[in-house]
């Protein structure tokens, strides 16, 4: 492995350059750089100009540009470039800094076609605001739900920025983007039944980890389901009971495993695959307690920077094609995975920080639900970003 001058390894992981760049690691950069490492490629999710972007690493983003690395390679999450993010946090320095350098101001690759004008005006951004509209960036340009940046400014509360920038648009375009479906229902009054991984499971004879993960070992028994049988009971009372039962479950194995994990990476990166395929064995015992018994092969690849699915849920729609069959349609926005849970907060509730309920995409979810001997269980998920005609099965 190269080494730097002062006899520090460069490190070797393939998060290394964006755990260097939210540091504000110039040092660390430059090694990277020098041993022959591609500082413009997405590293996990982000490139390294992406990274020191969100947090704020003035000096990071400088050295970054000043490389000429590529500004416009989108995340893989949001869709967003560098500027799109920091003009989601009204980052005005960085912000500047990005236009300098050429940053695109059209950029439209996130799910819903938004542009970094829209990204800073949904948040309230009003000095990134300002200087994009300097720049030249399109003020009359609409997502894919036609909704302008005056529009997301308006449907976040910042009516004030709403009004100017309303009043720079033809008047065609002044408030005509039709608002998002806001009806939902109220969810039952009903006892659930989480559970949480490893602590209420049946212990496996000398697990295989890799073969419980994967769906390919015979644990997930007759013998098993018995085991749990009792404990799930008031979920498998109702479909709603069933489905919101699985989401906490799921949301706590989600944060539980990524620390965990994050825990046994330690300081070098390093991580015993062992402990991963053991977290990862925990998704598929709770998704084989509370969905439809069959063989379910596919095993979540990775631990995810935010939840598949968050504890908070909103009811849109109820559909029953049968007294044994339930669709259940819901939306929530999708949400990092340290935000904190709330042990008194029910599905539905919609109390998450100022921050992400600006930034992060609204997704729907339609649960299909069966009931057999009995018992509700989930038997498919399907997913879309709100306003696509497209829905998307989910693994489960």
């Amino acid at each position: 492995m190269p080494q730097l001058a002062s006899g520090t390894s460069i490190p070797g992981s393939a998060g290394a350059g964006n755990q260097a760049a939210a540091r504000g690691d110039i040092r660390t950069l430059a090694a990277l750089a020098e041993a022959g490492e591609d500082l413009s490629a997405l590293w996990n999710i982000r490139t390294p100009l992406i990274e020191a972007v969100i947090a704020q690493q003035a000096e990071a983003v400088g050295w970054l540009l000043a490389r000429g690395v590529s500004l416009n390679t989108p995340d893989a999450v949001m869709g967003w470039t560098a500027l799109g993010w920091a003009a989601s946090g009204n980052e005005a320095a960085l912000v500047k800094a990005l236009l300098a350098a050429g940053a695109d101001t059209e950029h439209q690759a996130d799910e819903h076609g938004r542009t970094p004008l829209m990204a800073a005006a949904q948040a309230g951004g009003d000095e990134a605001v300002i200087l994009l509209l300097a720049a030249g960036a399109q003020l009359a340009a609409q997502d894919g739900l036609g909704a302008t940046a005056a529009d997301l400014a308006r449907r976040n509360g910042f009516e004030a920025l709403a009004a100017r920038l309303d009043a720079m648009l033809p008047p065609a375009l002044r408030a005509a983007a039709p608002a998002p479906p806001s009806g939902t229902l109220p969810w039952p009054e009903e006892p659930l039944a989480v559970l949480h991984w490893p602590d209420d499971f049946p212990a496996f004879q000398q697990p295989n980890w890799r073969s419980l993960a994967s769906g390919e070992d015979s644990s997930f028994d007759s013998a098993f389901h018995a085991a749990l049988a009792d404990r799930l009971i008031p979920a498998f009372a109702s479909p709603t009971a069933a489905l919101r039962s699985w989401v906490q479950a799921m949301n706590h194995w989600e944060r539980a495993a990524s620390q965990t994990i994050a825990g046994a990476r330690g300081a070098e990166a390093h991580l015993d695959m062992g402990v991963m395929w053991q977290q990862l064995a925990g998704a598929m015992a709770l998704r084989q307690a509370y969905a439809t018994p069959r063989l379910r092969k596919y095993p979540r690849i990775s631990i995810s920077a935010k939840p598949d699915l968050p504890l908070h849920l909103d009811l849109l729609a109820l559909e029953w094609p049968s007294a044994d069959q339930c669709t259940i349609t819901t939306q929530h926005r999708m949400l990092p995975v340290d935000e904190p849970e709330s042990a008194d907060t029910q599905a539905g509730a919609t109390t998450r920080g100022e921050f992400f309920s600006n930034r992060w995409p609204i997704v729907e979810s339609r649960f299909t639900l069966l009931r057999k001997a009995g018992q509700w269980r989930i038997d498919r998920w399907q997913q879309r970003y709100q306003g696509s005609s497209t829905w998307d099965s989910q693994v489960l």
